[in-house]
């Protein structure tokens, strides 16, 4: 790591010393729950809606968001419980091992979509990004082009 990370690290570190001194272990708990809710949901449909082809969106979106739903329901409602008794402070571990996780799909696999038009996504973002463009199929795309 660069000495420029390890200086931000520090100031991060010294920062939250004070934070919590000032503002209280709970309050900051209470804000960092409040953002993981807002970026969980907020991302986590707003990428379900517009990742899909327009031919498919309807049924893809049904798809993503039924399973988002799902396995809210199975780790939310029926294994939360069991699991914080049995492993304790470890799952905490576990879902912050989640979230490194998610951070690092998408800075590998989700392109950046900003200022293109949904229309637009196919040719200009999943054609072109390193592993979304085996997803598609080269004849298809000739005999598009010849047909216009």
């Amino acid at each position: 790591m660069s000495s420029l990370a390890y200086c931000v690290t520090i100031l991060q570190l010294v920062v939250a010393i004070f934070g919590v001194d000032y503002f209280g272990r709970r309050a900051l708990l209470i804000e960092g729950v409040i953002q993981m809710l807002n970026c969980s949901v907020g991302c986590g449909w707003l990428v379900a809606s517009e990742i899909y082809l327009l031919e498919i969106r309807t049924a893809g979106f049904f798809f993503a968001v039924s399973t988002n739903m799902i396995f809210t329901f199975i780790v939310a409602v029926q294994a939360l419980l069991t699991m914080l008794c049995t492993m304790k402070s470890a799952i905490f571990f576990m879902f912050a091992s989640f979230a490194l996780v998610m951070g690092l799909l998408v800075v590998f696999l989700l392109p950046e979509t900003k200022g293109i038009p949904i229309d637009e996504m196919n040719e200009r973002v999943w054609k072109k990004h390193w592993l979304w463009k085996r997803c598609f199929d080269e004849k298809e795309d000739a005999n598009t082009n010849s047909v216009n």
